[in-house]
Order: C-alpha cells, then structure tokens, then sequence
C-alpha cells in the first residue's frame, strides 16, 4: 500500500518519543496548576503573577538582540509596568473598597487598563529610553505592545476564575467569607474549566490528529508542522467536548454561568465553536512572533518543550478574546 491510500501517517521512533514526551509535560503542568486553579483566591492570584513574571523574563529574551545585555534598571522598569495594575487592584480591592483581604474577586469584575495607566507606561518607557543606553527605542515600543499584551490576557484570566464567584456574591449579597466551600471550590472553577477544555483540547487534538492523519499543510511559512486535518480534528473535538460539558452543567441546573443556562444553549453552542477557533489564531500569532525574531522557543524551563509562553501561548490570547466575549452577552 502506498503512502497515497494510507489512512494515517507512519510514527517514526522520534514522534512517538515527543508524543510521550508532551503527554508527560502536560500531565505534570495540569498536575501543577490545578490545585491553583481549583482553590482560587490569592493561590490562583499568585499562580498568575509567577506566570506572568516568567513570561516577560522570556519576551525579555526574545526581543533583546544578541550579544547585548540589558542593565539592570530596564529589567526593573519592564516588571514595575507589568505589575502595577494587579498592585493597584490589590490595593483597590483592600484599602479603598474595604473588602477584607481574601476579598479578591472583585477587583476582576471587568478589564480596563485605564488611561492613567497607558499615560504612566508610555512616560516609563520615554524616560528608559532616554536615560538608559542599553534599552532602544525599538525595545520600548516591542515592550510596551507585549507588557499591554500580558496585562489584558492574565486579567482576563483572573476575571474568568473569579467571575463566577463574584457573581454568586453579588446574587446573595454576602461576603466573600460566607460563600459555602461547594460554591467556592467547586461551582466557581467551572467557567474556568469550560475555557481551559475549549482551549487545550483543541491543540491537544490537533496535534494528535495531525501526528497520525495530517497531509495537507495549513501554514508552512509560519507553522510548518500545522495541518488542515489537525486544525479540523481539534476544532470539532474541542467544540464536542466543551459543549457537552457546558450543556451537562445545565441540564442539572448547574450552569457555568447564569447566563449560559438551557435556556441559552445557543450560547453556549457559540462560545464552544469560537474558542478553538479563536485558540488557533493565538498559536498562529506566537509562532509568527518567533519566526520574527528567527528563535525556536521561547524559554527553556520546559527543556525540550521550550518555555511557558510556548504552551501558554493559546490560553493567554484566547482568554482575552473569551472574557470579551462573556461580557459582551452580559451587556445585552
């Protein structure tokens, strides 16, 4: 039988080594974050700050030209940036709102970097660039893209993880510590689930169907390896099982959301059709990044699977793009 007539490729000895490989990187990253994201509050927040800081030391690294090092004043600009917003809230949410301290989800109710902000990020990097020698001008504006980057998509991620919580609180008009454990620990998680299902399954089927079925290449000048048959394999398989979980919760009057209850199945139909389609647009956009600055990886604290916004890179776009989504329907 000829390639032509085969129904899935051949794995070769070094694709089932990879396959393995990634199977046990990913078990070992769920084994890692679910706890975080399970418990929530300033576990989940600080899960998201760690993230975010490793996430900037590798874009850091990527736009900074070889041979040329950074001083350490262009390091400390670049994390002070980063973080201030998610200072901010924390103080907003504790002195200003007088919520007690493990009160955090509120201060995710919506996302807006705020005009005082870009005002404060682009003095930031004005004066970086004029007092500091090693830090171009270039740098600043790849930086100062990347940095409001990061800030709406982990924002969007805290929103997503707290929004079912603070909602469950507004409703009941209570306090943070009067939630009961079952709506804290379990109800609460289940928007984030939903996302995470429509966007892990999504390249995780599309990299197995196109592993064993892809022959028609989707975009060879920016991910070589990406197929039409991996690309539809993981749209439907994403769509499938995130829907049906969705519409499960419902059927038992359980629904992720108020708003994505049976009522509103089409919704829910929507959402799960978006995300992995959504999801694939953000894998394409960091691999154009790194074919830009002509590197492989990102990091390598992952070692051979790069580093985190090499399996981050889906989840960090897409959640901007979902939390937008998810508020536009609350609007109307």
């Amino acid at each position: 039988m000829n390639d032509s007539t085969k129904h899935h490729n051949e794995l070769s000895f070094q694709a089932k080594k990879t396959m393995i490989s990634r199977i046990v990187v990913g078990l070992v990253l769920v084994l890692v974050l679910f706890p975080l994201i399970f418990i929530g509050d300033y576990l989940f927040f600080a899960g998201i700050l760690v993230l975010m800081g490793i996430g900037e030391f590798e874009i850091i690294n990527t736009i900074k030209p070889k041979n040329h090092k950074y001083s350490l004043i262009s390091y400390i600009v670049n994390y002070l940036v980063l973080y201030l917003p998610f200072i901010l809230i924390f103080i907003e949410s504790n002195l200003i709102e007088g919520y007690p301290w493990y009160d955090l989800v509120h201060g995710f109710n919506f996302i807006n970097l705020g005009i005082y902000y870009l005002g404060f990020l682009i003095l930031s990097y004005t004066l970086l660039v004029l007092f500091d020698k090693t830090f171009k001008i270039n740098d600043a504006i790849s930086m100062f893209f990347f940095n409001i980057f990061f800030i709406l998509s982990f924002s969007s991620l805290c929103y997503l993880r707290y929004l079912p919580l603070s909602e469950s609180i507004n409703n009941l008009n209570i306090y943070d510590s009067s939630i009961s454990l079952k709506t804290r620990f379990l109800d609460s998680t289940t928007l984030f689930f939903y996302f995470a299902m429509g966007i892990c399954f999504s390249d995780i089927f599309a990299y197995f169907f196109g592993v064993l079925f892809g022959k028609h290449k989707m975009c060879p000048n920016i991910s070589p390896k990406k197929t039409w048959e991996g690309f539809i394999g993981g749209v439907l398989s994403s769509f499938i099982l995130s829907s049906a979980f969705a519409l499960i919760l419902a059927y038992f009057d359980k629904p992720i959301l108020t708003m994505l209850d049976l009522n509103h199945w089409y919704l829910i139909l929507i959402i799960s059709a978006l995300m992995p389609l959504i999801a694939v647009i953000g894998d394409l956009l960091f691999s154009l990044i790194k074919r830009h600055y002509e590197i492989k990886d990102f990091g390598t604290i992952l070692k051979s699977h790069g580093g985190i916004l090499d399996r981050l890179d889906s989840i960090t776009f897409s959640g901007i793009i979902v939390s937008m989504l998810i508020h536009i329907i609350y609007l109307f």
